[in-house]
């Protein structure tokens, strides 16, 4: 469909101007893919998104704010750096505060971002209190978290199967990380607001959004981008009612999500979800 796709969007970009432009191309963007879903399903084929795919989301990011604008954006939970790279992308002129607390990924960071002023690595995790918890780190990284698997899952046999482990070696060690809050960090280093607040924290975001309670309180974060996992993979993860009760009690509403699903066909489904304070969600929605 790109033969389509490409001189649409070039006459919209030409006739009209930059904020209708990007609410037009997001619009015909949109329009393209179901229009592809559709003929694709008249052929008796298939197109499927990729589980991390966020483009959904960042239509939201780039009807509020323009590429050039100097935000404030904190990735929670930065593996190696994927976010990092989405954000620049999105707002080259971004600061981007990032939270990941595996030593060998934040080296991966600093190296692919050096030189990049505008990039703050901080080796920590991020919770509800600071102090000292015990990460256990699987054999994909991506997935260390605080919580154990569940044993027998169809998620743990597969992924054990991807990296030649069986489903009893898949955690690897159990390393002490330093936990630090986000109020505290805001405090410390005189951040009055942020931006777009993303948590990928492996059902840990509730518990990071517990310790930004001060933030949230007084509205102090536009945006909250985070992921909810809903298949069995974890002894425990956050649900909608654990993190809604720091963000609609304070006023947040949810503004997207990207991955439509159910449990009785995905083995694997989880989302990332979209949050905007009310004044932000009016916006959108005006």
């Amino acid at each position: 469909m790109k033969w389509l796709c490409a001189p649409l969007v070039q006459i919209l970009s030409q006739r009209i101007s930059d904020k209708t432009r990007i609410r037009k191309v997001n619009i015909v963007r949109y329009l393209l893919s179901r229009i592809s879903s559709l003929v694709f399903g008249l052929l008796g084929l298939k197109i499927e998104k990729a589980k991390n795919d966020r483009s959904d989301l960042n239509v939201i990011y780039r009807e509020l704010f323009e590429a050039n604008d100097q935000l404030v954006i904190f990735d929670v939970g930065a593996n190696v750096g994927q976010s990092v790279w989405r954000f620049k992308r999105l707002f080259r002129n971004s600061s981007v505060h990032s939270f990941e607390p595996i030593g060998e990924n934040v080296k991966q960071i600093k190296t692919r971002y050096s030189g990049d002023e505008n990039l703050i690595v901080n080796q920590t995790a991020v919770g509800e209190y600071q102090g000292r918890e015990t990460l256990l780190e699987y054999a994909n990284n991506a997935h260390s978290s605080f919580h154990r698997l569940l044993p027998d899952t169809i998620w743990l046999k597969k992924r054990s199967r991807q990296k030649r482990e069986s489903p009893g070696t898949y955690k690897k060690k159990e390393t002490p990380v330093d936990v630090i809050t986000l109020d505290s960090y805001c405090e410390d280093k005189g951040i009055e607001g942020i931006d777009i607040l993303k948590i990928d924290t492996q059902g840990y975001e509730d518990k990071v959004l517990n310790g930004s309670k001060g933030l949230l309180r007084k509205g102090g974060v536009k945006l909250v981008e985070l992921e909810l996992i809903f298949s069995p993979i974890y002894e425990r993860v956050a649900n909608f009612s654990d993190i809604e009760k720091n963000l609609v009690n304070n006023g947040y509403r949810l503004v997207g999500l990207n991955t439509p699903g159910n449990l009785a066909r995905d083995y694997i489904w989880q989302s990332d979800v979209v949050y905007a304070r009310d004044d932000i969600f009016k916006k959108l929605t005006g």
